[in-house]
């Protein structure tokens, strides 16, 4: 009779413990694979934006408003935002033609619309839900169309666009402006190559970032960070842990409120520049460097990053 040979036990524990030694060689690698692809979507996320951004150029000879609201009486409305005048150029047309232009983006009428999470406004390496619950304080700023504590539902903007430095006395305008400007490809003297045109800010909804422990709250209102409402650049020097505002050595991935470039991409983030191209840009970039690139028409150009 045959004897059947089986496993020892210690050949078993030997066997399970090299297993474990591959998967866990494995494992950054496939990790790495992962973000590369998360990577590369948020890359095509840009360049779609910044196709839409030519193509609305093309039908009004001119970029859109980076954001505009008004106040009516005690609250306040917007009327304009970028990432709304996009929608017909990236696909979502339903949401076009059902949207109320005429009423507030917070109006009974749009509420089913501007709680969608739009798939090109987020970045897949990000954290974030791509919907957040923004409790409406009328304390700190009254919206029409909202009633003091109710929480509202909000698809969020990952990615802002870029509309001045700011120094915390002057402003100096980048390709499109704070407020009720559009941009004309003319006025970009500095080039469109040389001019950035949207980054990445990523949390939304005003969510609050602490890179070092990777936290995200939400403390926001609900008209900031969100594809119906505000995201844009603000850009100004930050320490990296953003206690110090103006004059620090941080404007990428730093923790300043939304401001600035932030990502969860390891060591930078990505940047849409006015020719459509998308580069990714180091975290220890120059903030004199990154100040350039923002000013449409100082006539600094920079060459290379």
């Amino acid at each position: 009779m045959k004897r059947r040979h089986a496993f020892t036990l210690v050949e078993l524990l030997v066997v399970i413990a090299i297993i474990g030694v591959l998967v866990a060689m494995l494992l950054p690698a496939v990790q790495q694979a992962r973000e590369a692809a998360r990577r590369m979507q948020c890359q095509s996320n840009l360049k779609q934006i910044g196709t839409a951004m030519h193509n609305y150029h093309d039908a009004y000879a001119r970029f859109p408003i980076s954001q505009s609201w008004g106040q009516l009486g005690p609250q306040y409305e917007i009327s304009a935002c970028w990432a709304r005048s996009l929608l017909p150029y990236v696909d979502q047309e339903q949401i076009t033609s059902n949207y109320n232009d005429r009423v507030s983006h917070l109006h009974p009428d749009n509420r089913p619309l501007v709680g969608k999470s739009l798939g090109v406004f987020k970045c897949p390496s990000s954290t974030a839900p791509g919907v957040v619950d923004i409790t409406v304080d009328h304390s700190s700023l009254p919206f029409v169309d909202t009633t003091d504590g109710e929480t509202i539902p909000l698809g969020i903007n990952e990615y802002a666009c870029s509309s001045n430095v700011y120094d915390g006395t002057t402003s100096e305008h980048g390709l499109m402006p704070y407020n009720s400007y559009s941009t004309k490809i003319a006025e970009v003297t500095d080039g469109l190559s040389k001019t950035i045109h949207v980054v990445e800010i990523t949390g939304g909804g005003g969510i609050a970032h602490d890179r070092a422990r990777n936290v995200l709250s939400v403390t926001g209102t609900p008209h900031w960070g969100i594809w119906a409402g505000f995201n844009r650049l603000s850009l100004r020097g930050f320490s990296r842990d953003g206690v110090t505002q103006f004059g620090g050595n941080c404007v990428v991935n730093c923790n300043s409120g939304g401001s600035n470039p932030y990502s969860f991409h390891p060591g930078g983030a990505q940047i849409l520049f006015g020719d459509g191209a998308v580069q990714f840009v180091d975290e220890q970039i120059d903030v004199g460097t990154m100040e350039r690139l923002v000013k449409r028409a100082d006539g600094e150009r920079v060459e290379g990053l």
